[in-house]
């Protein structure tokens, strides 16, 4: 791992005593929420134990778990963050959602979805912004790590053509239509859609990783746990992920060429490899993959939901301008909007992350979530533009986000709480990652790598 020390020198500064011991704590939190969710397909499921009239899940035990030695770690550190506009708009935009989301529900459930959607982000955002400072790659490892084994299963399931382990739990009004000839795969994530944009999420973490690698042995098996992510995604027959993965091959390729960086042998034979195992793979499953690409059922599945909800969007956006319908109340608003009948097969979801916040946070949110966005982005690019280890391990962060805000055209994947969970994890690591650089470069502390990489 010297080459890893190399690029994170400097990367965080080291604790000692009760703070360190509360740093392993805060971290061991963090990935009791990101696991958890990342495991379990809780979102996808029936759960019936309820505390009065809200419903209490694994992810919802996982977040009172997790908070106290979180909490208390960003605060004992809080001088450790530069605090700004970014925190400005972040905090008044979830204020706002939580807020009018609350006062919209229409059920217990509802109340206290709205309540864990803003204490989520907030939590995992600012958590991962000070526990990164110094476990960086020990976040970069759990993301990995989760997304081989998602991806392995994922492809048992494909052969399998059923999720056994999760199967019998899903529900089944979340299930896609199944079509003639193919299965999708969900494996833990419960759902296909939501798996591939976890594998758009996850992919570029392995890539970085199979950058890095030193010695054939490791860079080969970096290269077949990237081609595994790919296959899975394959199997997903998610075609907004497939979109986003080629958006984001071609825009780092045209990155590379704008900044004058060849294409290093390794990834030209990473790029072989993959085009080679998935046309193999594509051949052996011909008629599978076919069915579940370009069939008629696929088709009908694909396209024709998502035009019946977008053509209906505009009416329902006018309805309530300013403040928008509240949070997971939008589905719902496009019908009072406008009547239709209750069809068996009738959409339910808009699947466009714009639309939906347009619908739900009117002109108001939509402002304040977009100032959030953009302070958080920018952040993003001028990673990419650095040097050093910044930008060495800031692309891979910057790309997985992009990913999500790409592939959010045709899903509302920030209010699916997987992607949620590691999307909010990944903008604290960008932040952290920020933060050690500002204070590189200010010479404000000393650095301990060595900790960085515990």
């Amino acid at each position: 791992m010297g080459y890893l020390a190399q690029d994170l020198r400097g990367e965080g500064a080291a604790l000692s005593g009760n703070n360190r011991r509360l740093n392993l704590a805060a971290l061991v939190s963090l990935g009791l929420l990101v696991v958890g969710n990342l495991a379990y397909p809780d979102t996808a499921v029936n759960v019936a134990l309820h505390a009065g009239p809200i419903r209490v899940s694994p992810l919802a035990l996982e977040f009172v778990l997790a908070t106290p030695a979180i909490a208390w770690f960003v605060v004992k550190n809080r001088s450790r963050l530069s605090w700004g506009a970014i925190d400005l708009f972040l905090i008044t935009a979830l204020t706002f959602v939580v807020i009018r989301g609350s006062m919209t529900a229409t059920n217990g459930n509802e109340l206290g979805l709205a309540l864990a959607f803003g204490g989520y982000i907030i939590l995992l955002y600012y958590g991962a912004a000070m526990v990164g400072q110094n476990r960086l790659k020990v976040l970069f490892g759990m993301l990995v790590t989760m997304g081989i084994i998602a991806a392995a299963y994922a492809l048992v399931e494909f052969v399998l053509k059923d999720n056994v382990l999760y199967g019998g739990i899903i529900k089944k009004s979340l299930l896609p239509f199944t079509g003639t000839g193919y299965h999708r795969s969900s494996s833990t994530l419960g759902q296909p859609d939501v798996l591939g944009i976890f594998m758009i999420q996850v992919a570029p973490f392995l890539i970085f990783f199979f950058l890095r690698a030193a010695g054939k042995v490791r860079t080969t098996l970096w290269g077949a746990a990237i081609l595994l992510v790919f296959l899975a995604l394959l199997a997903t027959y998610s075609k907004g992920s497939w979109i986003t993965a080629l958006v984001l091959a071609v825009a780092g390729l045209g990155w590379l060429v704008w900044r004058r960086r060849g294409l290093s042998r390794r990834l030209l034979i990473l790029m072989l490899v993959l085009a080679v195992g998935i046309g193999f793979f594509t051949s052996i499953f011909y008629s599978t993959v076919q069915a579940g690409t370009i069939s008629k059922a696929r088709t009908s599945e694909s396209i024709k939901p998502r035009e019946y909800m977008w053509e209906r969007v505009p009416r329902t956006f006018l309805a309530n301008a300013l403040f928008g319908a509240g949070l997971y109340q939008g589905n719902a608003e496009i019908f009072r909007v406008n009547p239709a009948p209750n069809l068996k097969n009738r959409p339910t979801a808009i699947d466009n992350l714009y639309m939906t916040v347009i619908v739900e946070q009117g002109l108001v949110g939509t402002i304040l979530i977009a100032g959030a966005f953009w302070s958080i982005g920018s952040k993003g690019f001028k990673t990419i533009k650095a040097s050093g280890f910044t930008r060495s391990w800031g692309w891979p962060l910057a790309a997985s986000m992009a990913a999500v805000l790409i592939e959010g055209v045709v899903t509302s994947n920030l209010m699916i709480w997987p992607i949620m969970v590691v999307f909010w994890l990944i903008a604290g690591m960008l932040r952290a990652l920020t933060q050690v650089s500002e204070r590189q470069e200010n010479h404000y502390d000393k650095y301990d790598s060595l900790s960085a990489l515990s």
